[in-house]
């Protein structure tokens, strides 16, 4: 979608990038219907001057839609003119920049584009703030003129830790299966993402971003359409959450017409993609919503009758709004298909390619899934235009930085004993099992023995579930019951022990579980639990995971004397 389009949408001219004399400009700058009186951001005149001198946000509301504009930090504008050879030609949804009449290149920081030099009387007010400061700056009193001498020479030894702490980091990614040609001393602040967001990301201690997000999101801010393959824990949130909100910032959306779409298999991860997202849209002027199926379908008509640039939703509740016609993807200008692979084994490939269908042809597309095989294949066929591919490695590098074992049990009894003596040592656990019925009665029975355990599945209401995971993820309870499909997209960090009481029926299965451990490149511990009946096939499933484990023939003792090799305490 050109930037023209976009104007268009937005309900105001999208000249941007113009001012005169001096002026410079990058991707991301807001326009203006009054230009005049804006006037351009921190000044003119002062060429290669970046917008994050002068931040100048501004929020217009109109009936039935949002406008916002932010400053952009970063070398280039990731997005803006053509794509240098990109099949797609010039970029979806994004301003034309970069054409400022003075022959100026792009600065690092973006203005609000319209204004002329000097124009304005906010530029006049700015400009005198900036001299009042410089006359403040040049009368200090001398004991702080002493203690900025102080500080300047205590911040030699400061860069060095920080450049201390950069190489460790990197050498820790670089022995994490990192892409070849991805440069992992990059931060979110060189990647063309708005102030505001790069701001946030700062706030909560990110500077550097993963091995998959420093090789997709450049291509996923160029507009490309992207395929990613990470597992999971590997950062793939912030590699289609970052492009969306960056991409979409400056525009309008209207009621019930979201303009970017993530879809999820499970409302827990429905609610942490939002959950997530959410302060980095808002840093914005954006508004994130989630829609899942078990909470009542008034509170999300409700949510879809203001305006919402990205929903986030399951596919089942998704199609129930729009067959009610309370949702309308004819507005979507990104679509993200998070864990695919999941939906695909859960069977909502039919719902997800009807979904499809009513998303504009020329949208882009960003499928991200822990394997590409099978029927993700087919999606990406039929609805991808050219993607570039980016992954994190091969399923068996991500096992590799776990400790596996296998535990061998006479029967159901003495597997019962092994669960209750590993309920009394943990501190943060996830145990699976295949059936609902089953998860509710191991739950009553490690409570009835004194550990604090809750359960997780698909019968459960949608405040029980919540309740369950906050439990866990608090302390308030040390071991998580769940199965399959509902800890499916679970980010718990700290998660110390995987246990498989039931036996996963495939590879695949094994790794979506062991992936509950080990998140964001750190080890972990997996416990596989086998009878002797059914020691055979256990062992040829995980092989075909990649995985060798350190088997163990449980007696009467139980599981006691390796607890230590587990990481836990008796």
């Amino acid at each position: 979608m050109s930037g023209h389009s976009q104007s268009r949408r937005s309900g105001g001219s999208d000249r941007r990038g113009s001012g005169q004399s001096g002026s410079n400009t990058s991707g991301g700058s807001s326009s203006s219907h009054n230009s005049g009186r804006r006037g351009n951001q921190g000044g003119s005149g002062h060429s290669g001057q970046g917008g994050q001198g002068g931040q100048n946000k501004r929020r217009r509301v109109v009936r039935g839609s949002r406008a916002n504009g932010v400053d952009v930090v970063g070398g280039s504008s990731r997005g803006s003119g053509s794509r240098g050879g990109s099949p797609k030609g010039s970029v979806k949804g994004s301003p034309k920049t970069g054409n400022a009449q003075s022959g100026n290149a792009p600065s690092g920081g973006a203005k609000s584009g319209g204004g002329q030099q000097g124009g304005g009387a906010k530029g006049n007010r700015q400009r005198s703030r900036s001299g009042q400061g410089q006359r403040q700056q040049g009368n200090r009193p001398q004991n702080q003129r002493q203690n900025n001498q102080r500080q300047q020479n205590q911040r030699p030894a400061a860069t060095a830790v920080a450049k201390a702490a950069t190489a460790a980091t990197a050498a820790s990614r670089a022995t994490a299966g990192v892409p070849a040609g991805v440069d992992t001393s990059t931060t979110f602040g060189d990647m063309g993402l708005p102030v505001p967001v790069v701001q946030e990301l700062t706030a909560q201690g990110l500077k550097h971003p993963f091995p998959i997000q420093a090789a997709a999101i450049p291509d996923a801010l160029a507009g490309r359409d992207v395929l990613g393959r990470g597992p999971t824990g590997s950062g793939k949130t912030f590699t289609f959450g970052l492009p969306v909100i960056t991409r979409l910032t400056g525009g309008a959306s209207a009621t019930h017409r979201p303009r970017g779409l993530i879809m999820v298999p499970t409302r827990e991860l429905a609610q942490q993609v939002a959950g997530r997202l959410r302060p980095l849209a808002e840093s914005v002027g954006q508004r994130v919503i989630e829609v899942v199926g078990g909470v009542n379908i008034k509170r999300n008509l409700s949510a879809l009758a203001r305006p919402v640039d990205i929903l986030v939703a399951t596919p089942g509740r998704a199609e129930d709004l729009c067959n009610q016609k309370a949702l309308d993807l004819s507005a979507v200008e990104i679509l993200t298909l998070d864990e695919a692979d999941q939906m695909a084994d859960m069977g909502f490939l039919p719902q997800v390619r009807r979904l499809i269908n009513r998303v504009p042809k020329d949208a882009q597309h960003l499928f991200f899934s822990a394997t590409l095989d099978g029927d993700i294949n087919v999606l990406v066929k039929q609805y991808m235009n050219d993607p570039v591919t980016h992954s994190t490695g091969e399923v068996k590098a991500k096992v590799d930085t776990m400790d596996h074992f296998l535990g061998v049990v006479a029967d159901k009894p003495a597997r019962n004993d092994v669960v209750l003596q590993l309920g009394r040592a943990s501190t943060r656990t996830i145990m699976f099992m295949r059936t609902k019925h089953t998860v509710d009665r191991q739950v009553k029975k490690l409570v009835r023995d004194g550990t604090p355990a809750v359960g997780l599945h698909g019968n459960k209401g949608q405040g029980a579930r919540t309740r369950a995971v906050d439990e866990f993820s608090t302390g308030k309870a040390t071991v998580l019951v769940a199965t399959d499909i509902a800890a499916r997209g679970i980010d718990i960090k700290g998660v110390d022990l995987v246990v498989h009481i039931d036996p996963p029926a495939e590879h695949k299965a094994y790794v979506h579980r062991a992936g509950r451990t080990a998140r964001g490149g750190e080890s972990g511990t997996v416990l596989t639990l086998t009878t002797a009946d059914t020691r055979r096939d256990t062992e040829q499933m995980m092989r075909k995971a990649g995985v060798t484990p350190t088997e163990w023939v449980l007696d009467k003792h139980g599981i006691t004397a390796y607890l230590g090799e587990l990481g836990l305490h008796r």
